[in-house]
This record gives structure tokens, sequence and C-alpha cells, in this order.
């Protein structure tokens, strides 16, 4: 899963990145002092979570997740920050968590096991599309999503489904979809 981090104090923005690398389940493919800059990166990069910090040097983390909701895809949000009074207004803008510093690293591990269930769920929904058929013949079929094309599974044949490394498979008596 990948992860952006906001944070505008040097030594906090190392060891969040640290303990994030540390848990083995994130990769951090950004990282950002600046509100700007870092609007800028996540749009580009699209990463699945963003840890924030909300007192920053040029202004409010939490006004910056509130353009969040503007992208095209929104990165689920974290708060790290010093500042515990926020909290209220970081879940009224839907945060998966808040975390107050000095960082725990037990409790930054269910913060990263929350986000990484939360991410194959949603995973799971957008890349696999279940159409119920409208043929009566078919009735007990599935259409599925595959690459570039639209393929339509018989639910019979249908072995096992599940994920992995972000794909969503569909083992069949005929082949791995």
């Amino acid at each position: 899963m990948n992860v952006y981090v906001i944070e505008d104090e040097i030594l906090a923005k190392q060891e969040l990145i640290y303990l994030l690398h540390d848990t083995g389940k994130v990769k951090v493919i950004g990282e950002a002092e600046d509100m700007h800059q870092a609007l800028w990166d996540i749009n580009e990069k699209q990463p699945d979570a963003v840890f924030l910090d909300i007192e920053l040097e040029n202004g409010n983390g939490l006004d910056l997740a509130k353009q969040f909701n503007n992208m095209k895809k929104r990165p689920m949000v974290v708060f790290v920050t010093a500042y515990g009074e926020y909290a209220l207004d970081a879940f009224e803008l839907d945060a998966i968590d808040y975390i107050v510093k000095p960082i725990d690293k037990v409790r930054l591990q269910k913060t990263v096991d929350k986000l990484v269930e939360l991410n194959s769920k949603s995973h799971l929904e957008n890349n696999v599309e279940l159409v119920s058929s409208v043929n009566k013949e078919k009735k007990h079929s599935i259409t599925v999503r595959e690459t570039d094309r639209i393929i339509v599974i018989d639910t019979k044949d249908i072995l096992y489904i599940g994920t992995e490394n972000r794909q969503v498979y569909i083992q069949t008596l005929e082949k791995n979809t």
C-alpha cells in the first residue's frame, strides 16, 4: 500500500517514515513539508493514504485534507499531530485515524493494519465489476472485467476468489482470471 507523509518538522517526519517502513506493510512514495507541494504530489502520485500533521509551517492540515475531496482518487487520511484538540474536526473530515505524538509503534501498527484492510476492501469493490446477467439462461453467471475485455463466468465453475498484490483473482475450473 502506498502512503504519503506531510510533516514540517524534519525529525518527526524521519521518525514517522522509519516507523512506517518498519511495519512492513506500506511504501512511502512521497513526503512534503509544504502544503502546496504535498497537494501537487498527492494529485500526481495518488497514494492510498496520507499521514498528515495538522499544524504546518505554512498552513493547516485540516484545510489540506478538505482539498482531498476534490481529487479523482481521494486518499485515506491519518492525522499525526501533537495537538489532541483537533480530533473531532479530523473525524468530521472522515479521517481513518488520529495519532497524538509521540508516536507509539504499536498504535501506528494498528492504524496501518486498519488502512491495509480498508484499502483491500476498496480495491476489491473498485476492480471487480460483478453484474447480474439479464439472460435467463445465464442467471447463475457473473460478468467480470479482465484487463481490456469483459468475460462471463458461470458461478458453478468458480473455485476461489481472492486478492494478492492489489489484484483480484478468480480461480475457475478452466483458468485463473
